[in-house]
């Protein structure tokens, strides 16, 4: 059975999958696409470390890399194991479902569901100001308004954990908008500078593929090594 349709596909009920329409020029459906989404059960265990930690995370990935899987399971590790209260803002519903129940890969983590980028930044609002969380994880962080809402999360000490399009690191201090999540806000210059306010996330991991990820453990001490020329 279908859920919830948006950006030219649908979610399958009580599923993690979700199927992506390709049209013509007449917009009559020709071809179908099918993504698999699965719960798997133990993928943070090489970051239990990071992940236990408290600490506030960026998880970087090109897609289908697996960063939304891994957001997926930190939501259950820290709602079950560590009995933290955890939300999850879901845009479009692709880390907790399109079900109003949502998935049991969440464990007891809450989930708002977002079927409209526009609307994400409300939602962030009012997660953190209306359901007192510990955490709240977020995926596709994309425009300045997202940015600006997590730097306004984080100052109230609300750990986040959120997802982010991108193959490195590196790539996001050249990033005109994504650069301000890791405390550059000077957008007027291509180039990297040294911290000018306090980063969003104190840690960051980059997702390679499901078996290798790359973890920076001090965020601000990696931007100033970059702008001295030593990465």
């Amino acid at each position: 059975k279908k859920s919830v349709f948006g950006r030219e596909r649908v979610l399958l009920r009580r599923s993690l999958h979700w199927i992506s329409t390709l049209k013509n020029a007449m917009h009559e459906v020709v071809g179908l696409t099918l993504r698999k989404g699965q719960a798997v059960y133990g993928c943070v265990d090489i970051l239990w470390d990071v992940v236990t930690s408290g600490t506030s995370t960026l998880i970087i990935g090109r897609p289908c890399s697996g960063k939304t899987t891994l957001l997926r399971e930190w939501a259950r590790v820290l709602s079950d194991c560590c009995n933290r209260r955890v939300i999850v803002v879901d845009t479009f519903n692709e880390i907790a479902g399109g079900d109003d129940i949502p998935h049991p890969g969440v464990g007891g983590a809450r989930r708002f569901q977002v079927h409209n980028t526009g609307d994400q930044v409300s939602q962030l609002q009012t997660a953190a100001r209306n359901h007192s969380p510990d955490c709240i994880i977020v995926d596709e962080v994309q425009t300045q308004e997202e940015v600006a809402a997590l730097q306004a999360i984080r100052l109230t000490g609300i750990q986040v954990v959120a997802g982010v399009c991108a193959s490195s690191l590196t790539d996001l201090l050249h990033h005109r908008v994504m650069r301000e999540l890791l405390g550059v806000s000077d957008t007027t210059s291509p180039t990297v500078t040294f911290p000018q306010s306090m980063p969003v996330f104190q840690v960051a991991v980059e997702v390679h593929n499901r078996d290798h990820v790359s973890v920076h453990y001090d965020v601000t001490a990696f931007v100033r090594a970059s702008s001295e020329g030593r990465f």
